[in-house]
C-alpha cells in the first residue's frame, strides 16, 4: 500500500487520501484538494429526489463499498466510520474490487453507495448524487505525501511546481 511504501522509502511521493498518514511522524502531507462525499442512489430509489439525506435514514439500506483490500486509500474504513457516526453499521452486500464497478452496481439497484462527488461526472445520468446532511468531516481530501528525511531533490521541485501551477489554480 502507499502508506507502507512511503514509510519504507520504496516511493518518494504519493497522491492519496490522508487516512492514517497524520499519525506517522516522519511523513509530511500537504492538502491538494477537497470534495464532498455523496450518497449515490439509483433514480427510482424513494429518497432519490431529495437534495440532502441524513445517513441515519439509510441504516437499513444495502451498501456497495469498494473492497477494503483493493482500496489503497482507506475509503472503505472512512465510509464505515461515517455510518457508525450516524448510529449504524452499513449492511454491505457487495465489495467490488474496482471502484469503477461501484456506480454500475448501484445503477443495477443492488444497493446504494457513498462516493466522492467527482464520480458524478463519469457516471450514468440515471444515478443520483445526494449531499450528506448530517455527517461530520464528510469531505474527500486528496493529499500529497512524502517522507521528511527523503533527500531526493525532485520532491521539492515537484512540490514547487504543484504549488505554483496547480494549487494556485485551485485557489482562484
Amino acid at each position: 500500500m502507499l502508506k507502507e511504501s512511503l514509510e519504507q522509502g520504496e516511493i518518494d511521493i504519493a497522491l492519496t487520501l490522508p487516512a492514517g498518514l497524520d499519525r506517522i511522524e516522519e511523513i509530511e502531507i500537504k492538502s491538494v484538494a477537497k470534495e464532498p462525499y455523496c450518497i449515490v442512489m439509483y433514480k427510482n430509489h424513494p429518497l432519490s429526489s431529495h437534495k440532502k439525506v441524513k445517513l441515519s435514514e439509510l441504516a437499513t439500506e444495502p451498501f456497495i463499498i469498494h473492497n477494503r483490500h483493493a482500496s489503497p486509500v482507506g475509503s472503505y474504513d472512512f465510509i464505515v466510520h461515517l455510518c457508525e457516526q450516524s448510529g449504524f453499521t452499513p449492511r454491505i452486500v457487495s465489495q467490488p474490487r474496482f471502484v469503477d464497478t461501484v456506480p454500475v452496481l448501484v445503477e443495477s439497484e443492488i444497493g446504494i453507495s457513498i462516493l466522492p462527488k467527482s464520480f458524478e461526472a463519469v457516471s450514468s445520468s440515471s444515478l443520483r448524487f445526494i449531499e450528506i446532511n448530517d455527517a461530520v468531516d464528510s469531505d474527500c481530501e486528496l493529499v500529497i505525501a512524502w517522507k521528511k528525511n527523503n533527500l531526493n531533490p525532485s520532491i521539492q521541485l515537484f512540490l514547487d511546481v504543484l504549488e505554483k501551477n496547480i494549487l494556485t489554480t485551485i485557489k482562484n
